[in-house]
């Protein structure tokens, strides 16, 4: 099928399954053949928040070099440089990168070389909506779980840090924090397991244009302490401090 069209009535509870997790996300998109690119570029764009599209390769290298993307969809037998080549490019940039791979092509051994490349999503042409919408769903959700662990930081069985909003909860509780007690945390977290000293720490509000000095670094410090569980911030004798996660 290459015009595919957005049934959202046949497929209401997957899309919307699916719509849990694209709000926030973006995509580069790479098909060459005209119709049947703009009509997934239609789909794409309503289901996430950024899109964008190009017709080859070399176009969607460039995209990528200067844009941040959740994942990569792209077609494999395209002009000027395959979907192949541009998988091999990207995992040079970021290993991490997740690519879903459409392709026409069922045999073995051309599936295994892009398996070592690093991909491990396909949507066979001719492509069913039903299964792109399947694969998508599986790599987003993926993409969203592994953004929720990163955002949160467990330093103790009862003690959680949000990066997102640089919260820390004990219990599930929010300990309110001045901002000078949030930005020392975050610092800290940024060393996690690591020393700090003092001039590193006046340094680091210094890159954030906030002018204090290192008595009063460790006034805020003892404040910070006092609010979070005994002895997570360790003040090390002549060194600085550190926070150290139980996991």
């Amino acid at each position: 099928m290459d015009n595919l069209v957005l049934d959202f009535e046949k497929y209401k509870s997957k899309i919307l399954r699916l719509k849990k997790y694209t709000s926030q996300m973006s995509i580069l998109f790479a098909e060459d053949y005209e119709e049947l690119h703009k009509s997934i570029l239609r789909i794409l764009k309503s289901l996430f928040k950024s899109v964008d599209g190009a017709y080859d390769g070399l176009q969607a290298l460039s995209l990528y070099k200067k844009n941040s993307y959740d994942f990569v969809l792209s077609d494999i037998s395209m002009p000027n440089m395959n979907g192949i080549e541009l998988a091999q490019h990207i995992k040079k940039i970021d290993s991490m990168q997740k690519i879903i791979v459409l392709s026409a092509h069922r045999d073995a051994n051309y599936l295994h070389e892009l398996i070592n490349i690093g991909i491990h999503r396909f949507v066979e042409k001719p492509i069913s909506l039903e299964n792109l919408i399947d694969e998508l769903y599986i790599v987003c959700k993926d993409l969203y779980d592994e953004d929720k662990i990163k955002n949160n930081i467990i330093l103790n069985a009862n003690t959680i840090y949000k990066m997102d909003q640089q919260d820390i909860l004990i219990d599930n509780v929010i300990i309110n924090l001045t901002n000078y007690e949030k930005n020392l945390l975050y610092i800290f977290i940024k060393k996690l397991n690591q020393n700090i000293s003092i001039d590193e720490i006046v340094n680091e509000f210094y890159l954030d244009n906030i002018d204090i000095d290192s008595e009063n670094i460790r006034k805020h410090i003892y404040k910070l302490r006092k609010k979070l569980p005994k002895n997570l911030i360790t003040n090390l004798h002549g060194v600085g401090y550190r926070i150290v996660s139980d996991t």
